[in-house]
């Protein structure tokens, strides 16, 4: 059984200490992290906006499962200890963002999906949805993510958030009628995106100011953090300071209707510090 933080509550030790999980169980365990931990990271960040934060969620959930005796399927128990964790993290999240100084943007996160879910989880990492669903109650935005994002069924979520099938149901729809009407235009083919993206990269670095207008939306939209590689599920920039190769800037793209509709730029340092490139990203150059 898990109590309301998803700790498991069962013990067959009278003496009130949970007991220790098994040799076996420990395996399980070591398994779990090699098999779960990339899954729970994408699942927390999109609940937080904030890689740090989504690590930092899944390292105590996976703490809380070695110290568990009675885990029989780590991969139900995790993603309700993960998801309850999120939710108490996105009440005291909410506060801080309210008095947040300027634009707030997500983390910048280096995206590698597959093929067959490239563009379901393209659009679930974007800058544009994770900065429109901060919009959405903390328990809205962690039923949309499960439901919209990871496919969830309605009972699922139900034991994962504590309610019923029925009152998931109704903060799914409106989780959902929320973002349909709001929801940032976003260009479901991976192709197009990366041809318009490139295009928009290639006059950016020429200085060519007509190709940058021809590829850019009437009404593009800029936002600024100040507080190709993937970057939130789309092409990107990567500026590095030389000859250092000190990173200062992420720029990523809103794409849809074969133009760019928004530019994501990230220059909050204290973010931009826990970012991690892939080993193949060149330390000097500006990179896509």
């Amino acid at each position: 059984m898990l109590n309301d933080i998803g700790t498991s509550v069962e013990s067959d030790d009278d003496s009130g200490e949970a007991a220790m999980p098994t040799k076996h169980a420990r395996a399980g365990q070591a398994g779990a992290w090699y098999a779960e931990r990339d899954r729970l990271v994408g699942l927390a960040y999109r609940m937080l906006g904030s890689v740090f934060e989504a690590e930092e969620v899944v390292q105590e959930a996976f703490l809380r499962l070695y110290r568990s005796a009675a885990v029989e399927d780590p991969r139900p128990w995790l993603t309700t200890v993960v998801s309850r964790l999120c939710l108490d993290q996105l009440g005291s999240a909410r506060s801080q963002r309210e008095v947040y100084v300027g634009q707030w943007l997500p983390e910048p996160m280096f995206t590698q999906p597959g093929p067959q879910d490239e563009v379901a989880l393209a659009e679930s990492v974007s800058t544009a949805l994770l900065v429109m669903l901060e919009t959405l109650s903390p328990l809205e935005r962690v039923v949309f993510v499960l439901r919209e994002a990871f496919a969830l069924e309605y009972g699922e979520i139900a034991v994962v958030v504590g309610r019923s099938p029925t009152a998931v149901r109704q903060l799914a729809s409106r989780a959902r009628r929320h973002v349909q009407q709001r929801r940032p235009r976003f260009e479901a083919d991976a192709a197009q995106r990366e041809r318009v993206a490139c295009a928009f990269l290639a006059a950016c670095g020429g200085g060519d100011l007509g190709g940058l207008v021809a590829v850019l939306d009437p009404q593009v939209v800029l936002r600024s953090d100040g507080g190709g590689m993937p970057v939130n599920g789309t092409l990107g920039l990567v500026y590095r300071y030389q000859p250092g190769g000190r990173l200062f800037a992420v720029v990523s793209l809103d794409v849809a209707g074969g133009r760019v509709v928004g530019v994501n730029l990230q220059a909050n340092p204290d973010k931009l510090e826990r970012l991690r490139l892939p080993d193949t990203a060149d330390p000097t150059d500006i990179r896509r």
